[in-house]
């Protein structure tokens, strides 16, 4: 890359100016994300089912009506809570 001084009008003192080889890297790059992030499994003593939802925020914070149980929620447990809640919300 090349640099040269603004002129005196301009606010900048150095001005970065790329090659045209530069120019075409940056006109046809790609974004790779810095993170990308997937579900989690977590193990919880609270049924996910019983609190506030929403489909997107912070609802899933929310903890007002949730039952704290003795055991956690095993998979077959989650399984059929999940069909039951969703022929409930008509899905």
């Amino acid at each position: 890359m090349d640099l040269y001084q603004c002129g005196e009008d301009s606010l900048c003192k150095w001005q970065v100016v790329p090659t045209p080889h530069e120019a075409y890297y940056i006109d046809h790059a790609m974004v790779i994300p810095y993170r990308a992030t997937g579900g989690i499994y977590n193990g919880t003593k609270l049924n996910p089912f019983e609190g506030v939802y929403s489909s997107c925020g912070w609802g899933y914070l929310k903890y007002k009506g949730l039952y704290v149980y003795d055991t956690a929620m095993s998979g077959d447990m989650f399984s059929s809570q999940l069909a039951s809640w969703e022929a409930a919300r008509g899905e």
